[in-house]
């Protein structure tokens, strides 16, 4: 199970294309309910003795809830959980502006063997810092410092590139970008959603047809330099290209509506943290509803159904469904208004499966696709 937790929708960054769009300062998940909020998944994990969760602790900007938050987080965990503790991974996404040595103990003891997902832009002007952010300090500065302490700490990471209109024609040089700033820390190259603030750009979205080309120019850029930096999602999907199994992101597998949750400030449950920011139906409150009927609301039935509605449907024939199952549903629902329609990136990926099969000869199976993957989303 995933969960995309978001404590708070606030932020002080004022990224250009940022899809939570805008938080209010007062909507934040109370310190004092988070053992209500993890006794249900103890409970899961207790009838579930094979499974684990991934817990992602998202926004907004989820460091504006303060370290003593995240510690009171472990404590409510260890203190509900007992000796299922462990099967909580946390991993928290980032803008890293607030982020300072006195935070590494804290996100040590949160995220253990875990990491922190990052959003970055080398394009100047996309990616900005606002209200409640350090006084004089730009985006790039601060998390350019924000990753080399996390780097000097030991502390794992990995960065969200949001493909849009000035990037097209630029993928090398993205990956370049990435590739010489950390080879280990890995990259995703994400397309704009067109949703929160994006909705309001007059510029910056990007075609299926840019991003299937920026995807190609991405992979050959990739490979001429010997796959040295986990590019993604082109990693996963080499992967389930080769045959392997548990290679693919929730965006890619079909079975979403199985896998992931995701929670409001207010303990609302939606699909995940997209469900969330694109307000699709709400499947219950956590605080309120018993687990097992918020994992068994019609809209979450009417997702798992989804896959095969499209393999009869949309999907019929394609060469690529192993790859990909129809894509997310909340990209089609952006795209075309409904969820169980295909994913608004199909082009995107056909374009970029042909020319792979040009590079590698055609695929060696299908794969079994049910990896916790963080950094999906930005």
């Amino acid at each position: 199970m995933v969960v995309v937790m978001k404590p708070t929708l606030a932020c002080n960054a004022a990224c250009r294309y940022c899809a939570s769009g805008e938080g209010e300062d007062h909507a934040r998940f109370p310190e004092s309910a988070l053992p209500e909020l993890f006794r249900p998944f103890g409970e899961w994990l207790q009838a579930h003795p094979g499974e684990r969760v991934c817990w992602i602790w998202h926004g907004g900007e989820p460091l504006l809830m303060g370290r003593a938050f995240y510690e009171a987080v472990v404590d409510a965990q260890r203190a509900v959980l007992g000796p299922d503790a462990p099967r909580i991974r946390n991993v928290v996404q980032s803008n890293l502006s607030l982020l300072t040595p006195e935070w590494i103990p804290t996100l040590r003891r949160l995220v253990g063997r875990g990491s922190i997902g990052t959003s970055f832009d080398p394009v100047p002007g996309w990616r900005l810092l606002g209200r409640g952010a350090p006084a004089g300090e730009a985006y790039d500065d601060a998390w350019l410092r924000g990753t080399e302490l996390l780097r000097r700490s030991g502390v794992r990471y990995g960065t969200v590139y949001v493909v849009h209109s000035e990037s097209v024609g630029r993928a090398g040089e993205m990956y370049r970008f990435f590739r010489n700033h950390d080879s280990g820390a890995g990259a995703r190259f994400n397309p704009l959603y067109i949703e929160g603030r994006a909705e309001g750009l007059d510029a910056g979205p990007v075609s299926p047809e840019e991003y299937g080309r920026f995807l190609i120019d991405l992979f050959d850029a990739w490979q001429a330099d010997g796959r040295r930096m986990k590019a993604m999602p082109l990693a996963e999907w080499l992967g389930a290209w080769q045959g392997e199994e548990r290679c693919l992101c929730c965006d890619s597998r079909g079975s979403c509506a199985a896998t992931h949750l995701g929670i409001a400030p207010d303990g609302a449950v939606y699909t995940c943290g997209r469900g969330l920011d694109t307000g699709t139906t709400s499947h219950g409150n956590i605080l309120r509803d018993p687990l097992e009927a918020i994992l068994a609301h019609p809209h979450r039935k009417a997702l798992l159904g989804r896959a095969e509605s499209l393999r009869s449907g949309p999907c019929a024939g394609c060469e690529w469904w192993e790859l990909c199952h129809g894509g997310c549903p909340h990209d089609a629902l952006l795209g075309w208004g409904d969820e169980q329609r295909e994913t608004l990136w199909c082009e995107s990926r056909q374009m970029l499966f042909a020319h792979m099969r040009e590079a590698l000869g055609p695929p060696e199976g299908g794969c079994a696709s049910d990896r916790e993957v963080s950094g999906a989303e930005h």
